[in-house]
């Protein structure tokens, strides 16, 4: 087949992760496989001088996103600041939106530029953006893709949509799959930064303080596509900004649990990804971790907003008995061992099949 991938901005974040193996794979099984993106917005002069100052993020290169480093041909049209339209896009037999803007993209475009898709990892209606058209996309009489049950649930029932192929994502094995290890000494506790409001930093920040309250010799660690502003994370946290995935593989390898405190999440991927390093979680109730996180088993959840109970629960993985926590470890490791990326592929490429 021949399959167009429309993604909303070129950027490093598990759903763009998710992406780009799917296109890779794709086109290793033989399909012709294009991904297209728009001009990304030039940092302007202020932006740049903060970044240089400490006090905001350094501006992403369109090199360093996770699409620009797949095996696929990328198509980045020359106009700033544009949507994609017709004409940026080749004929093809099927068309993939990747966001909910993206499927109002694709939409009107002609039945030559393939059969629309529309690859649902979250519903989308985030603070500050039009719920109405995020819920008019929905409705789309498009094929629909969900990387997770509950999104399929709510395809059916808010929208009435009864025949949304589930293709979980996987995680990368070949970087994850960490050697199993003995509990750290001291414990180290992860977690990702983000400045997304569903992530709900501020609660993460607070369970960590909290938690140094209750077990003051606990290391932390963490990793952002963005850098924290000044006085926002805490002093002891060690940070790295825009790790590779060797460096995020090796940074899940040295936890001893993993926390995110997301009031909402489309699937969740970073906690996933330490499960396959052996590193127990501790999520919030929400996305994939609400499906395979069973309490005291592989990791623990916690209701949104919990900072006590997210503190505590850390805690009691920091205090385990060695044996119990390799016990935990490896319970995680088989919570994450299915779908492999070579199941869900298949299972996406029978959906675009079934589209076209």
């Amino acid at each position: 087949m021949r399959i167009t991938f429309v993604v909303p901005v070129l950027e490093v974040s598990g759903g763009a992760r998710i992406i780009a193996g799917h296109a890779e794979r794709l086109a290793k099984k033989g399909h012709e496989v294009v991904i297209v993106a728009p001009q990304p917005e030039r940092a302007s002069f202020k932006d740049k001088a903060r970044a240089i100052l400490g006090i905001g993020s350094r501006p992403l290169r369109p090199d360093q996103s996770l699409v620009a480093l797949a095996d696929v041909r990328l198509h980045i049209p020359q106009r700033e600041r544009s949507p994609i339209q017709e004409s940026d896009v080749p004929d093809a037999d099927v068309i993939v939106a990747t966001w909910w803007e993206t499927a109002e993209w694709i939409w009107p475009m002609a039945a030559t530029k393939g059969a629309k898709v529309h690859f649902i990892q979250h519903y989308e209606s985030f603070q500050n953006l039009p719920t109405e058209r995020v819920d008019a996309v929905w409705r789309l009489p498009t094929a629909k893709i969900a990387v997770a049950q509950w999104l399929v649930d709510l395809g059916r029932e808010r929208f009435g949509i009864e025949n949304m192929a589930l293709v979980p994502n996987s995680v990368e094995q070949q970087f994850f799959d960490a050697p199993a290890r003995a509990k750290g000494r001291p414990p180290t506790i992860g977690f990702l930064f983000h400045n997304a409001d569903f992530k709900d930093v501020p609660t993460t920040i607070a369970a960590i303080e909290r938690l140094k309250q209750l077990r003051p010799d606990v290391r932390l660690v963490s990793f952002g596509s963005m850098e924290p502003n000044p006085g926002e994370m805490p002093p002891e946290v060690e940070f790295h900004y825009l790790p590779t995935q060797e460096q995020i593989a090796r940074i899940y390898a040295q936890c001893d649990a993993w926390l995110s405190t997301s009031r909402s999440e489309g699937f969740n991927l970073p906690p996933l990804e330490a499960m396959a390093s052996g590193c127990p979680a501790v999520c919030a109730k929400t996305g994939r971790p609400l499906e395979i996180i069973q309490n005291g088993v592989n990791g623990h959840l916690v209701d949104q907003g919990d900072i006590e109970g997210f503190a505590e629960a850390l805690a009691s993985i920091a205090s385990l008995s060695e044996q119990r926590w390799r016990d935990m470890s490896d319970a995680a490791r088989c919570a994450v061992a299915h779908p492999t990326w070579d199941e869900s592929s298949a299972m996406f490429e029978k959906a675009l099949k079934q589209a076209a």
